[in-house]
């Protein structure tokens, strides 16, 4: 299933053609607008740290009871390089971090503080607030 000469000198020509109209479209001198794309939807629990390339700016999963609230956001969602982040909130205020390997007794049940996320190692190791029990940290199901 190869192409001969014949077939590619067509794609060729047809694609010089296609190029040619294009150009034909934009008038001489005219300057293209660039498009602007919309922000994304601000979020209270947003992460907002430059180190998360490739997070998510809202959360994927959310853990409410009584007063406490935790927020689970993804890093590369859906490869094997995820990771998450939790962000743990006490009647709708941020818990502060503390230190890698602090527990915390919630309405959700034991939460633990992993690793600032300035100390990952790879992508896929867990950052701020989760569950303690490792057992309970949800990966990303499509």
């Amino acid at each position: 299933m190869g192409y001969d000469r014949m077939d590619l000198r067509r794609l060729i020509l047809r694609l010089c053609c296609f190029a040619l109209l294009l150009a034909a479209c934009v008038p001489a001198g005219a300057a293209v607008q660039p498009t602007a794309t919309p922000s994304p939807t601000i979020f209270p629990g947003q992460v907002s740290n430059p180190l998360f390339s490739g997070t998510e700016t809202s959360p994927s999963r959310i853990y409410a009871k009584g007063a406490w609230k935790l927020y689970i956001y993804y890093r590369l969602k859906g490869t094997r390089s995820e990771g998450q982040h939790g962000v743990l909130y006490q009647d709708g205020q941020e818990v502060k971090s503390g230190q890698p390997g602090m527990t915390l007794q919630t309405e959700l049940g034991e939460m633990k503080y992993y690793l600032n996320p300035e100390d990952m190692k790879v992508l896929w190791d867990t950052t701020g607030w989760n569950f303690a029990d490792s057992g309970l940290i949800k990966g990303w199901d499509k």
